[in-house]
């Protein structure tokens, strides 16, 4: 598992939707592509961008430099983590405009503070 420095720097140089985006060029789809986006959500959550970027550190200025919205783009799954729902419910949700949320390559994703947001409101709905 790649941790610490080099995981900063790592996901500073591509962030999770670069990595989808990426996927959905080349056609990588199934279990393949979600196995691919766990492990790269590993590398960031290894690399602890926020505390990092809050240090000042050389690798914190470098994942500074990636965008907090790009930083905070999360999956179906983590979202129905969030919000205690099924993922079909997220889906619903967000097909409806009840959950902001981008659609790329046939899979949905949502900025972390919306999810957030909605569970504070009283996410299951």
């Amino acid at each position: 598992m790649i941790n610490g420095a080099p995981a900063r720097i790592l996901a500073a140089i591509m962030s999770l939707s670069e990595v989808e985006r990426r996927l959905d060029t080349v056609g990588y789809s199934g279990p393949q592509r979600e196995a691919t986006l766990d492990a790269w959500r590993a590398v960031i959550d290894a690399g602890e961008l926020h505390a990092a970027a809050a240090s000042g550190s050389p690798a914190g200025q470098v994942a500074a430099m990636v965008s907090d919205s790009e930083r905070d783009t999360i999956s179906t799954t983590e979202a129905a983590d969030m919000l205690g729902l099924r993922e079909r419910r997220i889906r619903q949700l967000a097909a409806a405009g009840s959950l902001p949320g981008r659609k790329s390559g046939g899979h949905w994703s949502f900025e972390r503070a919306d999810v957030a947001a909605r569970l504070q409101r009283g996410g299951r709905r």
